[in-house]
């Protein structure tokens, strides 16, 4: 800690002489990360988002900040950036997913989710589990199947991920599945009680 501590204070004096320079501020940028002091790495990031060039270290940068500080909005700017320059990037489809579910805009991302699961890597089961949710909250039972049986097939994190999702999904849609599952079972018992009923 002290290390960073003596890095960040060099730094902020050389920054009265060299204000004008990307490397100087997006390491600034690095050393508050280091130090958790993620407002001050946001301001010192975006001086050299401002300065140029838009390099993806800085792109992941910012993404990681937003994230951290819960703006998941702005994050999600980023991340998908870095992924339009990195396709498959496997940090960015993981925190790309994180922070667009956090704030309700997963679908919005799912062409980026799509173009990575078909790279090798695990960037492509973790671009299935967001391509799985998606799945689900849009009601397309099959293809959520059909997610969840690849996903169990290779086991480990990612399946227990995708229990995890849909245990969310359950708990957030919990309203409409009830009713969901009472109407079927009110025409299942009436389709087995109305032949009885005519023959009777």
């Amino acid at each position: 800690m002290g290390s960073f501590v003596e890095a960040r204070d060099l730094l902020l004096a050389a920054r009265e002489h060299f204000d004008d320079e990307f490397v100087l501020h997006f390491n600034i940028a690095q050393v508050h990360i280091n130090l958790n002091e993620l407002d001050k790495a946001l301001v010192a990031a975006t001086r050299a988002h401002q300065i140029g060039p838009v390099t993806n270290e800085l792109l992941e940068t910012l993404a990681e900040i937003n994230q951290r500080l819960g703006q998941h909005h702005e994050a999600t700017k980023y991340w998908a950036r870095l992924l339009h320059e990195v396709p498959g990037h496997e940090r960015a489809v993981v925190n790309l997913g994180a922070s667009a579910l956090e704030c309700g805009r997963l679908h919005e991302f799912a062409p980026f989710f799509r173009e990575a699961v078909v790279m090798p890597g695990t960037a492509s089961d973790n671009a299935r589990l967001w391509l799985y949710f998606i799945a689900l909250k849009s009601i397309r039972w099959h293809e959520a199947w059909q997610h969840f049986r690849i996903l169990k097939a290779t086991g480990g994190e990612h399946l227990e991920q995708a229990r995890q999702l849909f245990r969310r999904f359950r708990r957030e849609n919990l309203i409409y599945i009830l009713p969901a599952v009472l109407l079927i079972w009110l025409i299942l018992t009436l389709f087995l009680l109305l032949p009885s009923f005519l023959l009777g």
